[in-house]
């Protein structure tokens, strides 16, 4: 996904976590991107 625009990467994010969620954070940890605090944090 190198060089495409955030939008389009933001949105190929989103459609991997619908999909495959556990791909989805595989992809984001190799694009050095994390979830937002409130995804982690406990309830």
């Amino acid at each position: 996904m190198a060089g495409a625009p955030k939008e389009i990467v933001d949105r190929q994010l989103a459609l991997f976590e619908k999909v495959d969620p556990s791909y989805a954070e595989g992809v984001k940890k190799e694009l050095g991107k994390t979830p937002p605090v409130s995804e982690t944090a406990l309830p």
